[in-house]
């Protein structure tokens, strides 16, 4: 069993077999990189690149993966500190192309997003962008091959970027802007070495915080590309080979596809297409269009697709395929009274517990007489414990991810605990915050069936405390093959009277 770690930060040497086989020596070290340094409340601070991750592991463990058991997706939000919401530099796609590139262009072999879903990360599109990264890199298989060739900044060839080529000859470009924090636009041309040698590919453009890795000698199934300025997507082998190409829209890219001269063409969609043919190869030039364009060659189909259409481009490992995405109304909750979409059942009323032993008072000031809502809450200081129930039947085909929102009057100082299914699944702080909405995943909470919500209100002052707001949200929904109507009562074990004896 090999030992690993976790290294905070670059800021040391740690000991790996490769550095000094001594005794507890790591066999594969770890480096963990938060290299953003970004605000959640000055969008333009940070977004500074580490170019000297490749250096940093052959001075310590060259003979190892190139391992981050932790870099940055997002960013944990401490008590007391900005929503979510507010730390739009974090969620920005951004982040995903030019931190998860730079890391492809430094030879990384392994790679753990801290979060890739949670912390300040809870934006879509910067995980569908990732979703795209992590295609490229699942077929492309030379990768796994490949060795440095360059690395830095002001690389002769191509201006601001890296490099590295593999033993089988396939070639990745990663380019990426000289200042990592540009917002600029920079147009430029490389040079790329191929097998039919050095290729001039003009007018490339990374527009802003934007990168992107070029390819030469890329084969898929029974095709190779002799060269691509534009992003590889994914490739698949059907009853023809399948590539796919993306861009954002107003972009011009170039490849080559090394092909007869008398390789014929049709161009189905949007973007301006120009082919070009030679002995050796088709050189196509293009403009992306909206949507899709598809470029068909006898034997192989190529996609190409505007970014944000990429983003709903749904690959599986062994076949490529679009997937339908179907969108699913809300689940409005209010305090008492709410029908469930789906369901002709009202969720019941708060009910206020707390009176053990029932009529029997053992609590002389409040007396017996509970019955409220977290709406109504304590005029003065204490604590109170409520409960309701609410049933669920959403489509067993979707993926609808589920949370709680609560707010309270600005000035509120309490805390409340809450409940769900028996689990405790949030804290809510509002004199404090941020954090205002508390995500519960299914097998906590049923999707299809009964739900229990309890929360318990502890107002700190005089003043008392109630709650404005407390209800069920969706953060979206997404068709799936998981079966989410399943039975996970085993999960959730009810009250019963052998609990007294704790009481």
């Amino acid at each position: 069993m090999p030992f690993t770690h976790n290294e905070k930060g670059m800021r040391t040497m740690s000991w790996s077999t490769d550095l000094q086989n001594v005794e507890d020596a790591v066999n594969v070290y770890g480096l963990d990189s938060y290299p953003g340094g970004f605000s959640c409340t000055n969008v333009n601070s940070g977004f500074n690149l580490v170019r000297t991750y490749y250096q940093w592991f052959s001075n310590y463990s060259y003979t190892q993966p190139n391992y981050f058991p932790e870099f940055e997706a997002g960013y944990f939000t401490p008590w007391g500190g900005s929503f979510p919401d507010d730390c739009v530099a974090e969620h920005n796609p951004a982040l995903a192309d030019v931190y998860y590139k730079n890391n492809i262009g430094q030879r990384t072999t392994l790679l753990s997003l801290y979060m890739a879903w949670g912390g300040t990360n809870w934006v879509i599109d910067k995980f569908y962008l990732t979703k795209l990264i992590s295609l490229f890199t699942r077929v492309s298989t030379d990768l796994l091959k490949t060795y440095m060739v360059g690395n830095g900044t002001g690389y002769a060839a191509f201006g601001p970027g890296r490099f590295e080529i593999p033993i089988t000859n396939a070639g990745f470009y990663t380019v990426q802007q000289a200042t990592s924090n540009s917002r600029g636009s920079v147009t430029f041309s490389a040079s790329l070495n191929t097998s039919e040698g050095v290729v001039t590919i003009p007018n490339i453009n990374l527009n802003g915080r934007q990168s992107k890795i070029l390819v030469t000698d890329y084969k898929f199934g029974n095709h190779t590309l002799l060269y691509s300025s534009a992003n590889v997507l994914t490739s698949g082998i059907f009853d023809v080979d399948i590539l796919v190409l993306y861009l954002q829209e107003g972009q011009v890219r170039q490849f080559a596809l090394k092909t007869t001269p008398e390789a014929t063409h049709s161009v189905f969609g949007t973007s301006e297409v120009s082919v070009v043919s030679a002995d050796s190869s088709t050189t196509i030039t293009y403009t992306q269009g909206s949507g899709r364009t598809v470029l068909k060659f006898e034997g192989v189909l190529i996609y190409l697709l505007e970014q944000k259409t990429a983003w709903k481009f749904w690959a599986p490992a062994t076949a490529t395929y679009e997937q339908s995405h179907r969108g699913y109304c809300g689940l409005p909750w209010s305090r008492s009274n709410t029908y469930r979409q789906g369901s002709r059942e009202p969720a019941s009323k708060w009910k206020a517990q707390g009176n053990a032993g029932g009529s029997a008072n053992l609590n002389p000031v409040h007396s017996t007489f509970n019955l409220s809502s977290p709406a109504v809450g304590l005029a003065s200081s204490g604590i109170r414990f409520y409960t309701t129930t609410v049933h669920l039947n959403i489509d067993s085909d979707l993926d609808v991810p589920l949370g709680i929102e609560l707010t309270a009057p600005a000035g509120t100082v309490a805390r409340v605990m809450i409940w769900i299914n028996s689990y405790q699944y949030g804290k809510y702080v509002p004199h404090i915050g941020p954090q205002t909405k508390f995500p519960v995943p299914p097998r906590i909470i049923n999707n299809r069936g009964l739900n229990t919500v309890a929360l318990s209100l502890w107002a700190m002052t005089d003043a008392g405390a109630k709650l404005d707001t407390v209800k069920l949200i969706q953060y979206s929904a997404y068709q799936t093959d998981f079966t989410f109507g399943q039975d996970w009562s085993y999960l959730q074990p009810d009250w019963n009277a052998r609990r007294l004896q704790y009481a």
